[in-house]
């Protein structure tokens, strides 16, 4: 596979082009992914001429969409026929958080409603509209470390610091029930269906099934020394079943993913606890902690490491990752499934991009953060929301599918 560089444009290009910025120019850079040196860089005029380009770094004139809010660009190559055509998306709009280090974010399915929590045990829901505030989840006593909207768009679920995680009604602020179970910080959940019963990991090292209704742990799927800082729910992985447990709902045939501290990808069932499938370790010294993941298809799991790499792993190939993202400036914070396919990645360096792994390109960013990690962003077809520890929830009116073809 051909390997595709790495492209950055300055934060700020889009007040360049619409004349806010005074300098009148932005910065494009290319390197190779994985070298630390070696960038070249040309420099871009609020018309969209290229002013400085000694490299060779873009063939022929930018061009901006302000209905899409998108610079298009396309990379000089040899051949020219394989020249990449990169777009980079600004926000729609920035909304300032009322609290620090936020930490994870969501947006309803309907996308009329976002949240956004993070440290001392802070949240609040926000109409994506206007940026107004709905309501403030108050409860936690330690910071806010994952969240999320349920499926019906008017409950929100958090898991925090303290141990706990909470349902809250996302319109009143109103908590509704508190699970506990966990002796460390829960790290990460996901919910089967319609939110019935759940699963979450933690810094203690356990993977747990929940049901939500009656607050309490079905069962433990997973104890180890290792903590956990990532888990993922999919489909089928194994054709046999097994009887439900009491308050089981939804889990047959379903496979959970999860890894943490020791940078190993497992996949367990839900039914049996019996893991279907665990990655090998890299080999050499790359043994980073594993920050991230989610199922493409019911065999192929998207897992992001602290080094900055994304691998995917495939159940029925496990003997190495089928394909490997190594565009990261640092190490990879959240990924979610856009195609199965496709791969949307943001990091420690502020940028939120998407992977096709067909081709190892990255034909879309976001921008909009100057070098702040982004830790976490979710999508709906139209809207894709993130948090940046600059302390801001921004909104991106963008369809990935759309500007990538």
């Amino acid at each position: 596979m051909t390997a595709q560089p790495c492209v950055q444009v300055e934060p700020g290009w889009e007040d360049v082009v619409r004349g806010k910025e005074s300098c009148g120019e932005f910065w494009v850079s290319r390197r190779c992914c994985g070298a630390t040196a070696g960038t070249e860089t040309a420099r871009v005029s609020g018309g969209l001429c290229v002013t400085a380009d000694p490299a060779g770094v873009i063939a022929g004139a930018p061009a901006y969409d302000a209905g899409r809010r998108a610079l298009t660009l396309t990379l000089r190559a040899a051949p020219p026929e394989e020249a990449p055509l990169l777009a980079f998306v600004h926000p729609a709009r920035a909304i300032p958080l009322a609290f620090a280090r936020p930490a994870c974010c969501s947006i309803s399915a309907d996308g009329t409603l976002c949240a956004a929590g993070g440290a001392d045990g802070k949240a609040a829901v926000y109409e994506t509209s206007t940026g107004e505030v709905v309501a403030k989840l108050e409860g936690h006593v330690d910071d806010i470390t994952r969240l999320q909207f349920f499926p019906s768009g008017v409950v929100i679920l958090t898991g925090s610091l303290d141990m706990q995680m909470k349902i809250w009604d996302a319109k009143s602020g109103v908590c509704a029930a508190t699970l506990r179970g966990h002796k460390r910080r829960v790290t990460d959940f996901a919910m089967i269906g319609r939110g019935r019963n759940l699963v979450s990991c933690a810094v203690d090292g356990t993977v747990k099934l929940w049901e939500c209704s009656s607050q309490s742990v079905i069962a433990t799927l997973f104890s180890s020394d290792e903590p956990l800082y990532a888990i993922a729910m999919s489909g089928p992985l194994q054709t046999e079943t097994e009887t439900p447990r009491p308050l089981e709902f939804g889990t047959e045939g379903r496979t959970v993913a999860f890894g943490g501290g020791g940078g190993r990808l497992r996949v367990a069932d839900v039914r049996s606890a019996a893991l279907a499938f665990e990655a090998p370790l890299p080999s050499g010294e790359d043994t980073s902690p594993l920050t991230c993941c989610c199922f493409l298809e019911d065999t192929v799991v998207a897992a992001g490491y602290d080094s900055g790499h994304v691998r995917l792993w495939d159940a029925r190939h496990p003997t190495a990752p089928v394909h490997t993202l190594d565009h990261l400036y640092s190490g990879a914070t959240h990924v979610a499934r856009v195609s199965s396919h496709e791969v949307a990645v943001s990091s420690g360096d502020g940028s939120l991009l998407l992977w096709d792994s067909t081709t190892n390109a990255i034909p879309v960013q976001l921008t909009g953060p100057n070098c702040d990690p982004v830790p976490d962003f979710e999508c709906t077809e139209t809207t894709c929301v993130t948090v940046c520890r600059d302390g801001k929830l921004r909104v991106y009116e963008v369809a990935w599918a759309q500007q990538s073809h």
